[in-house]
């Protein structure tokens, strides 16, 4: 038990740098905006209009990656 604790804890901390680097890209809504579309959806072809704000989000924030 205390290894799956242990992973728990970890997937935690992966999430949270994830997050914090998003944010960091100046994007974080748009990218909450596109996350919640596929939830929803599960077909990123129905995203497109999310995936062009985050697109367009990033490039606008001197984005390179």
């Amino acid at each position: 038990k205390q290894g799956v604790e242990g992973e728990e804890e970890e997937e935690e901390e992966e999430e949270d740098e994830y997050e914090k680097r998003i944010e960091r890209t100046g994007c974080g809504a748009e990218n909450e905006a596109l996350q919640m579309c596929y939830a929803e959806k599960h077909d990123w072809r129905a995203c497109k209009d999310a995936m062009t704000a985050f697109r367009d989000c990033w490039k606008r924030n001197g984005n390179v990656q």
